[in-house]
């Protein structure tokens, strides 16, 4: 056998473990970008949840376009949203893949490194025609290294169909995980309204009250009415008798003595009677009167005798 032939299969042997080499290689990009997208995001919702409460303790928050009542309530939902990223990525395997895909493609490229420096050193020591012998050990050369690059890919692909029944276990975790976290931010957000509407209804009769004691404090006292009756030498009176009370005046003959005050307010009042008697000299009487709020208070003058 020529040497040239044991090159064409080392280049085949080369090739087939580069081809495993290379798809390790290409799959494995999207799986790390996905990784570090999804670490960073959750950790970027770690972030949120601890200082969102401390930086918004009330007041309206806004989180990823949608809008929450307080920062409390978006703190929890970015913990959701992080606490469901890390889930997804174990479910889906996101980045065990990378690193399973990562440490086949290392362990592959080790193989065709010391492939390549193999068969250099026994191509060293080879002349053209090879004996039986030496062709021989140069094929078991390329069958083990293509054998170990295909233990590395079904060690692999075992190992993956292992998480794969995991993830299934954690799938399910997680949908409870997350169902408990739901039911209880709903039973939370029930109680936050329920305060808020104790809390409003609370305000509104607070504030029913101050406006009707503000009311009350502006509106005029209850008036009541003051009754005038004469008695003692009622006929030293003449002509017409005058009456005034609280600023208002009345008038009355003397022969028929009617006085009643309305709208009289609450308080002492000073009633002045006026009158003359038969021979024109001036009789003035004057009397303390107390108004009662939504009474008719009877006041008796006296007129004195000559």
């Amino acid at each position: 056998m020529q040497l040239s032939d044991l090159n064409v299969e080392y280049e085949k042997a080369v090739a087939t473990v580069n081809k495993d080499f290379d798809w390790y290689k290409k799959n494995r990009l999207g799986y790390m970008i996905a990784s570090w997208t999804i670490r960073a995001v959750a950790a970027l919702c770690l972030g949120a949840g601890v200082l969102l409460p401390l930086t918004v303790p009330v007041g309206d928050v806004t989180l990823l376009g949608v809008k929450f009542s307080s920062g409390a309530q978006a703190a929890i939902a970015a913990l959701l949203l992080g606490g469901l990223l890390i889930g997804l990525n174990q479910v889906f395997l996101v980045t065990s893949t990378w690193a399973r895909y990562a440490t086949a493609m290392l362990r592959i490229g080790s193989l065709i490194r010391l492939l390549e420096w193999d068969w250099k050193i026994m191509a060293g020591g080879l002349k053209a025609d090879v004996n039986v012998d030496e062709a021989k050990k140069a094929r078991e050369l390329f069958r083990a290294a293509v054998a170990d690059s295909a233990k590395i890919t079904e060690s692999e692909t075992t190992a993956w169909s292992g998480e794969l029944s995991k993830a299934v276990d954690s799938l399910a975790a997680l949908i409870k995980d997350q169902r408990g976290a739901v039911e209880t931010q709903l039973k939370e957000l029930q109680k936050a309204q329920d305060e808020a509407k104790k809390a409003a209804e609370q305000a509104k009769q607070e504030q029913e009250k101050a406006a009707e004691a503000a009311r009350k404090a502006a509106a005029p006292p209850p008036t009541g009415a003051v009754r005038i009756k004469f008695e003692g030498a009622i006929n030293r009176l003449q002509g017409t008798v005058k009456a005034v009370l609280s600023g208002k005046e009345q008038v009355s003959d003397a022969k028929q003595l009617s006085f009643v005050f309305l709208d009289i307010t609450p308080g002492l009042k000073e009633l002045v009677v006026s009158a003359q008697d038969a021979n024109g000299a001036a009789i003035v009487i004057r009397s303390a009167v107390k108004g009662v709020s939504g009474e008719v208070t009877d006041v008796s003058i006296a007129v004195p005798g000559a």
